[in-house]
């Protein structure tokens, strides 16, 4: 069976974009789910935390979600590789695929 094809850079770079765009705005719930654990322990420290574990669960989950995410998302469109920790590469650090 012959190797797949390559995708043409134009794509890769389109690709590219709309990854770091979603990458970007998994913060948001990141940010609102660890804010809302922080809340949830503040109360805790008041004696009001049987009324809140539902919402310790889900801030909890969500970042979660958010996590797993963005493991999925922050990867190369021409091999897979992860991209690692920056936010805006160039080049995919594995295969070399550019990204601009």
């Amino acid at each position: 069976m012959p190797a797949p094809l390559p995708a043409p850079p134009d794509r890769i770079a389109t690709v590219f974009r709309r990854r770091r765009l979603r990458q970007q705005l998994v913060v948001v719930p990141v940010v609102l789910g660890m804010l809302a654990l922080v809340w949830v322990r503040e109360s805790a420290a008041d004696g009001e935390l049987a009324d809140k574990d539902p919402l310790a669960l889900g801030a909890f989950a969500v970042v979660l979600a958010s996590l797993v995410f963005s493991w999925w998302n922050w990867r190369c469109p021409a091999c897979r590789s992860p991209l690692g920790r920056g936010t805006s590469p160039r080049r995919c650090p594995e295969c070399g695929a550019p990204f601009a």
